[in-house]
């Protein structure tokens, strides 16, 4: 049996030996496997979930959808045309823009899936952006449905939980509190398992070229057989997110300290010159964005990496969870 330090090790691998993948992971990062950590986030602080009910009555306030805003529009029409195409062409290129985005990060997931899968198995073909973005294409539609159905779920959800807390908050009874914390405590674990058989069916269809139903299908029965390992792999993996987000984060200040250390002294001591100082801090802030670029689509290309590697070896049977591992009479475990 193949222990997760062995898989965490590979995915490592993989994504440091094969740096074009982490353009991929850049993109793919709007879609981010990391479903897990954007859950446990958002359920500890429910600031996410108020800013959604605010950023609703914002819109709604504007009245965008009122009889007043299809009066002026076919005023705006009849005394202006230009501008009204103008209006209409800026929206559709606000629309393309957002599309090719949507477009761009489900293929980049793809993409990593199909590399990962190619590495894994040592498919003698040449694996660049250009010929992975072209096999992608195929597998667009079932994997961006599948991605919605997560990215509602959990916005839903954290929705859902926010209004709820106000309805708590509004109505001061300690039967709603409890009822609260049943429900909260409920739909967490649900939408974390619903995360995960997204992810195996993600899997099916990329790398197995299943339908979209029979990817949901073969997904919750991967996931319901191997229910033990994919939580035991999602927290560690959740606490390498931490680990690794923080070191990135690090890195990044104290790049921007230490150039903006050399525009002031430069300044004070050196040349007395706005213009390089402003240059320098220019170049600090360029670092910092860049280096937090880089180390998230390594993170990123890392995760997608190892749960596809995991997908791989769950099919095989060639892995199984460490709590299995220590319970299981007559086995001896490899050790994480």
């Amino acid at each position: 049996m193949v222990s997760y330090r062995t898989i965490l090790k590979q995915a490592w691998r993989i994504s440091w030996k094969n740096k074009f993948l982490w353009f991929f992971g850049f993109f793919a990062s709007l879609i981010s496997f990391g479903a897990e950590f954007k859950i446990i986030s958002r359920s500890i602080s429910q600031e996410t979930g108020f800013k959604m009910l605010n950023n609703i009555g914002m819109f709604i306030k504007t009245g965008i959808f009122s009889k007043n805003a299809l009066n002026n529009a076919l005023e705006l029409i009849k005394t202006d045309l230009g501008s009204f195409l103008a209006l209409i062409l800026f929206l559709l290129l606000i629309l393309a823009v957002f599309l090719f985005f949507v477009w761009l990060a489900t293929v980049s997931q793809i993409s990593i899936i199909d590399a990962v899968k190619k590495i894994t198995k040592n498919v003698k073909e040449k694996i660049t952006i250009k010929n992975q973005l072209n096999k992608a294409n195929a597998k667009f539609w079932p994997v961006l449905w599948m991605n919605l159905i997560m990215s509602v779920m959990i916005n839903g959800i954290t929705l859902l939980i926010s209004i709820l807390l106000i309805f708590i908050l509004l109505q001061n009874k300690p039967i709603f509190l409890f009822l609260y914390g049943i429900i909260f405590i409920a739909f967490i674990p649900i939408i974390l398992f619903l995360s995960f058989i997204i992810k195996y069916s993600i899997a099916y269809v990329v790398i197995d070229g299943k339908s979209f139903s029979s990817a949901l299908k073969k997904g919750w029965k991967l996931f319901r057989d191997n229910w033990l390992i994919s939580i035991e792999m999602a927290i560690t993996l959740f606490f390498i997110n931490i680990v690794a987000m923080l070191a990135v984060s690090t890195l990044a200040f104290l790049g921007l300290i230490f150039i903006i250390g050399i525009a002031m002294t430069s300044t004070i001591f050196i040349i007395s010159s706005q213009i390089i100082f402003w240059f320098l801090i220019t170049i600090a802030i360029l670092l910092a964005v860049a280096i937090m670029i880089v180390g998230g689509s390594i993170i990123n290309t890392f995760q997608i990496s190892t749960w596809t590697d995991l997908f791989i070896k769950l099919k095989e049977n060639k892995v199984s969870g460490k709590l299995e591992r220590i319970f299981s009479e007559g086995n001896t475990p490899n050790k994480l």
